[in-house]
């Protein structure tokens, strides 16, 4: 009985990783995958951690991506400062948010962060 691979942390955020790379570069997965040489499935399970990157194929990834080693590995030069900023830059929508962000005047800014506080405290408050 053959025993069922269980992700680790480290394949997980690798993946994370990827993703968010590709997502910043406006790259599909099929893009990337043809890429590389890869089936699109098989980046699919890459960055969704179900399967172990190679060191080999993460510097193929690297040089793809045109992003160093280390970026890929926690704790060397990562300077996310919290999860849920990877879960935002890893999505399309959080990649528009940050680009709308970053050409919205200050007061603008400010009337966006009070909607989102506003929406959240709606949702906690059920």
């Amino acid at each position: 009985m053959r025993k069922k691979k269980v992700s680790t942390q480290h394949e997980k955020y690798i993946g994370e990783r990827i993703r968010e790379a590709r997502i910043a570069l406006g790259m599909s997965q099929h893009a990337l995958a043809s890429m590389i040489g890869i089936s699109y499935q098989q980046l699919q399970k890459y960055e969704n951690g179900s399967n172990r990157v190679s060191g080999a194929r993460i510097q193929i990834m690297a040089t793809a991506l045109n992003r160093p080693l280390e970026f890929f590995f926690a704790n060397v030069t990562d300077v996310r400062t919290s999860p849920a900023i990877s879960q935002a830059i890893a999505t399309k929508k959080g990649q528009r948010l940050i680009q709308l962000w970053s050409i919205m005047q200050p007061r603008r800014q400010d009337a966006l962060l009070t909607v989102a506080v506003e929406f959240t405290e709606e949702t906690a408050d059920g």
